[in-house]
């Protein structure tokens, strides 16, 4: 149970991390911009892996704040899950901070047959910059990411 919950975690975490917040536009007109915000991303389940009382810390007063009923016991156990699932390990089928058709494609299967969607974007209308990227059916770098950046793709054009 614990594989599985932690596969189908990761494909449906994996995908918004790796993607950001960036729009297609936003991504075709600042791509540094976009890699930017990916990189924070990782950058962030990092620090939230390696400082995870911090974290706990953090995510503790925003509960406080916004007066949600939870507690610190059930968040470390969240926070758990959600990091096993985001960093992978010997012999998973996915990369930490790599945007992967396969997982793409798996998640978005598992969200129209729960029928949380009607339909997805096909992978390279999701993540345009994936050849540059060079992904294949098995994976691919965040957007703009370092293999734009040592092209010097990184900035707006």
């Amino acid at each position: 149970m614990k594989r599985w919950f932690s596969a189908v975690l990761a494909a449906l975490l994996a995908q918004g991390v790796c993607a950001g917040d960036c729009s297609e536009s936003t991504a075709v007109n600042w791509p540094g911009l976009c890699r930017d915000i990916a990189e924070a991303s990782l950058d962030g389940w990092r620090y939230a892996r390696d400082n995870p009382e911090e974290t706990l810390d953090i995510v503790m007063e925003d509960v406080r704040r916004g007066h949600f009923p939870d507690n610190r016991a059930h968040m470390k156990w969240m926070l758990e899950k959600i990091i096993v699932s985001i960093f992978s390990g010997q012999g998973d089928a996915w990369q930490f901070g790599v945007l992967s058709e396969t997982q793409y494609n798996r998640a978005a299967a598992l969200l129209r047959e729960r029928k949380l969607i009607r339909a997805a974007p096909a992978f390279g209308e999701f993540h345009p910059f994936a050849p540059a990227c060079g992904a294949t059916a098995g994976g691919g770098g965040v957007p703009g990411g370092p293999e734009l950046r040592e092209k010097g793709a990184g900035d707006a054009h």
